[in-house]
């Protein structure tokens, strides 16, 4: 099953690609007095990029925030295992 899936994906790929390369549509962004114009395939992959680069960031940002906790545990287990390590050599 794993492999029926990996060549349906390699075949969409495919289709998406050859589609994108006979694709003459264009994006028009008009924020006054500017405007841009870029074409569809550019901005598509502004968007993907721009996805990509916001999940990243925000798992960064919730590790980045679990990061005390993740201190905190370590410091607890490192003093347990230091408490067990010396009750351990006294016996």
């Amino acid at each position: 099953m794993k492999y029926v899936i990996w060549i349906v994906l390699i075949f969409a790929t495919a289709v998406a690609i050859s589609s994108a390369a006979h694709n003459t549509g264009y994006v028009l962004l008009v924020y006054p007095p500017y405007r841009i114009e870029l074409s569809l395939n550019f901005f598509v992959l502004l968007l993907l990029l721009f996805a990509f680069a916001a999940y990243h960031l925000t798992r960064l940002i919730m590790m980045v925030a679990n990061l005390p906790k993740h201190a905190r545990s370590y410091r607890l287990q490192r003093a347990a295992e230091k408490t067990a390590a010396s009750s351990e050599s006294t016996k």
